[in-house]
């Protein structure tokens, strides 16, 4: 879609387009932060900011997903899980290194 006029522009068309393009980099700029927002928004409701590790929203997801794929596809599934004593500590010495981002 275009315009052409062999008649040059008005003021009040000039106005018009200057709007109009100023709403549409403000729409461009919100979409964008928009969509920072969202990913940032994923990262946080599926992974440990201190450790980077999938939480267990994320992990049942996951296993949920597996299962049926296990099922669709006819394939025996196994699942291992462990149980970490004293993890507060683990989490302390990984955060003292520089192993983890802070």
């Amino acid at each position: 879609m275009g315009y052409f006029s062999s008649n040059p522009l008005g003021i009040d068309e000039k106005s018009i387009i200057k709007s109009i393009l100023s709403v549409m980099v403000m729409v461009i700029g919100s979409s964008r932060t928009l969509k920072k927002t969202l990913n940032e928004l994923e990262y946080h409701a599926s992974q440990e900011p201190l450790t980077g590790l999938y939480n267990r929203r994320f992990f049942y997801e996951a296993l949920k997903s597996e299962v049926e794929r296990s099922k669709r596809y006819d394939h025996n599934f196994c699942l291992l899980m462990l149980d970490l004593d004293n993890f507060k500590g683990i989490l302390s010495t990984i955060k003292n290194t520089r192993l983890c981002p802070q």
